[in-house]
């Protein structure tokens, strides 16, 4: 039947393309959490992200104290050349990838 051909032709683009639209929404998603870890920079420092580690650069910036939202998946913290007198309880405890401060 020439209808049936072109039912099962028409229900294969939707297919395709629904597949396609499903794959790029999985990759915006998945750019949005990227773009999530990488917005966890602190606003007055520089950060890197190289796979799930971050490197902060938060030398010279006149803080006080260390900023507080941080990535967990900071690896590197340069907080030198800073007003900081005290590192209060706690400040770092998340920071379990932490390798170099």
């Amino acid at each position: 039947m020439p209808g049936s051909a072109a039912l099962l032709a028409a229900l294969a683009l939707l297919s395709a393309g629904f597949r396609s639209s499903a794959a790029a929404g999985a990759e915006s998603s998945g750019d949005r959490d990227r773009a999530a870890g990488s917005a966890r920079c602190p606003g007055r420092c520089r950060c890197e992200v190289s796979g799930l580690l971050h490197r902060v650069d938060c030398s010279d910036r006149g803080l006080r104290e260390v900023p507080g939202n941080l990535s967990v998946f900071t690896s590197y913290l340069d907080l030198s050349m800073n007003n900081m007198t005290v590192l209060t309880s706690g400040a770092l405890k998340d920071l379990h990838f932490l390798e170099e401060l």
